[in-house]
């Protein structure tokens, strides 16, 4: 006598058995019917791991080239630029703390007034203070009205307070434009420009970017193509050859025999706190990551 097959419903799947042969369902949820060893479950794991790091590193190989190719076209290169603006952080602004950490900094180093009369600024009160906190008299006597500051004479330049001459920060920062940059560029710009003049910063920063192979001209005024060029380069490569060229800058003068171990220091303190981070870096592989991961996808379940 012959019997029918047994007839089970196992979870998440139909399975219908007999003595020799097994039949389930073909779709989807098959896969949840079929008991694995604890060794295969190693390797579909490992299969997974495996397919999915070769997709990052496949992906992070690509982007060279792939951003190669995209500042080779005036679309390539406005999509890059946002794109590394998502990757890589926002401009410096104002209100960030890293701009009121950077102005610690200018304060530390000149928080102090000068009456050294082998100073270029001693032009501007020969005989007298013509420093403080960082603002020559001169630089006092053309902004201080335009700040908000009065009234503008000599006594009222010595008891300029910390938010006041953060006001002259401010101001710098606006005619160096540092907010077109991204944050270590930008207070680059804003730093040169404090200590030598905007026109300077961007003798220095368009220098650096000729060097490392861009199409910039060295004119010593800021335009698109140099904003572009400089947030679209590699930001650890760029600032490295930005302050390389401020140091020969300076030492190019006559008088770094006398300032040059203090301005050396200061670059140094500059350079440790304010340097790019490799944050950027972290944050473009995990996109990369997640590419990877939902491109691959599909390719994990098969193997499942």
């Amino acid at each position: 006598m012959r019997f029918a097959p047994t007839i089970e419903k196992p979870q998440g799947a139909w399975a219908y058995r007999s003595s020799q042969v097994q039949y389930q369902e073909r779709n989807w949820t098959y896969l949840r019917a079929v008991k694995r060893s604890q060794v295969s479950e190693l390797k579909a794991i490992g299969t997974t791991l495996a397919i999915r790091l070769c997709s990052l590193i496949l992906l992070t190989i690509a982007a060279g080239p792939i951003d190669n190719a995209m500042q080779t076209s005036a679309y390539g290169v406005e999509r890059l630029a946002f794109m590394r603006t998502i990757y890589f952080g926002n401009m410096i602004n104002t209100n960030s703390n890293t701009w009121k950490a950077y102005v610690q900094h200018v304060l530390k180093w000149e928080g102090k007034t000068s009456s050294y009369p082998g100073d270029s600024a001693a032009a501007c009160y020969p005989g007298g203070i013509h420093t403080n906190k960082g603002v020559t008299y001169c630089t006092f006597k053309k902004y201080a009205t335009k700040l908000g500051i009065s009234p503008v004479t000599h006594d009222r330049f010595l008891k300029l307070s910390n938010a006041e001459a953060v006001k002259f920060m401010e101001l710098f920062f606006a005619n160096a434009q540092a907010g077109k940059f991204r944050k270590a560029i930008g207070l680059s710009m804003v730093e040169v420009s404090w200590m030598s003049g905007p026109s300077v910063a961007v003798r220095n920063l368009q220098t650096a970017l000729k060097k490392l192979g861009k199409d910039v001209q060295v004119t010593g005024r800021i335009d698109q193509k140099t904003i572009n060029a400089a947030n679209l380069a590699n930001q650890q490569k760029l600032f490295d050859a930005f302050w390389a060229e401020r140091m020969r800058w300076l030492q190019s003068l006559s008088k770094w025999s006398v300032y040059g171990r203090g301005w050396t220091n200061r670059k140094n303190a500059f350079v440790a706190k304010f340097a790019p981070s490799s944050l950027g870096n972290i944050i473009k592989c995990t996109a990369l990551g997640a590419v990877a991961w939902i491109a691959t996808d599909k390719i994990i379940k098969k193997t499942k």
